[in-house]
């Protein structure tokens, strides 16, 4: 999968696995060249069209303090399926 900062591609999903004892995915990227995020940088997966695709999307934090090499990015966000959205929104009266 495409990794992807303001609509541009800056990585690649390396690899997904999960951890067992809370069930949390643990992703790894690997970036085009070294960027200096800042803390509370934000990682979500995003879908890339109604047919189906994703990718990683990466919105910089806003603090002073940069991540350091191979440190994780706290924040995440997983995707967001549109059926269960549009029934949620189909239930509500």
């Amino acid at each position: 999968s495409k990794v992807k900062l303001s609509g541009v591609n800056i990585g690649s999903v390396r690899s997904i696995s999960l951890d067992p004892e809370n069930f949390y995915a643990f992703i790894t990227i690997d970036f085009d060249k070294e960027y200096n995020f800042p803390d509370y940088t934000e990682a979500s997966v995003q879908l890339e069209g109604l047919l189906g695709g994703s990718y990683i999307s990466i919105l910089p934090g806003g603090s002073d303090v940069i991540l350091l090499k191979n440190q994780e990015i706290l924040f995440t966000q997983g995707s967001t399926s549109l059926i269960n959205l549009m029934l949620k929104f189909a239930n509500t009266n």
